[in-house]
């Protein structure tokens, strides 16, 4: 279907010709751009004040060959769900690293859909995070994996992900086991845990079971009562 839009001033509260109208665009408001794209109504910020770059991103909306505009919330919420069969455990750190990260971040530069994120945002994103090698290295994967899901589909030109370099010459985080001291301490701890003498016994065997099985915080939190044998 072809495209149908227009451009238009959105003008700020502090300008005096704001009564003017969508009409009035002698002025260096934020443009905006407002229509019908692919059958569906498309109204969104261009990101220019200049009226000659907001008209050569007009074009290139209104281009035949144009990308397919899905908003970034959206994607990732596709990306979550064609993955739904992997692990629980693998599908938290997605939604934590896409929902509760990747998205507010990009959100707060004003970026709506997923063809907008370039190199620069996710430099920009992963710089202030200040995180340890291996976990902006695992990071790092779970991006390389959702924008190549993303320009199959047509929503991105191009994988951004595979400009960043991964870290190198990583050394592991050699393992320290807790002292004897260190255990009688954390078990003491347990038993001014919470408010309850429920929520006490619970850290307890929690705990008891971090100690003795090395499971995972997260696996023994979700630890069901029928995977326990004789006792």
């Amino acid at each position: 279907m072809p495209a149908m839009l227009n451009l238009w001033r959105r003008h700020t509260p502090k300008y005096p010709h704001r009564r003017k109208g969508r009409a009035y665009v002698k002025c260096k408001c934020p443009i905006w751009v407002d229509g019908e794209l692919d059958g569906k109504r498309f109204r969104t910020s261009t990101g220019f004040r200049n009226w000659q770059r907001a008209l050569k991103k007009l074009a290139a909306w209104e281009s035949p060959e144009r990308l397919c505009f899905k908003s970034l919330h959206e994607a990732v919420k596709l990306f979550l769900e064609h993955h739904h069969s992997l692990a629980e455990s693998t599908l938290r750190k997605y939604r934590t690293r896409l929902e509760r990260q990747l998205l507010p971040h990009c959100q707060q530069q004003g970026i709506e859909y997923v063809h907008e994120v370039s190199v620069e945002v996710l430099d920009a994103f992963r710089s202030g995070r200040g995180l340890a090698v291996t976990t902006a290295m695992k990071e790092l994967e779970t991006l390389r994996q959702f924008f190549p899901f993303c320009v199959k589909r047509n929503w991105a030109g191009e994988n951004v992900a595979t400009s960043i370099d991964p870290p190198r010459n990583i050394k592991p985080t050699p393992v320290e086991p807790y002292t004897p001291s260190e255990i009688t301490k954390l078990l003491a701890a347990c038993q001014k845990f919470g408010k309850t003498s429920y929520e006490r016994r619970r850290a307890k065997a929690m705990l008891l079971l971090l100690r003795y099985a090395a499971l995972r915080v997260s696996d023994i939190g979700t630890l069901r009562r029928d995977r326990i044998r004789d006792g």
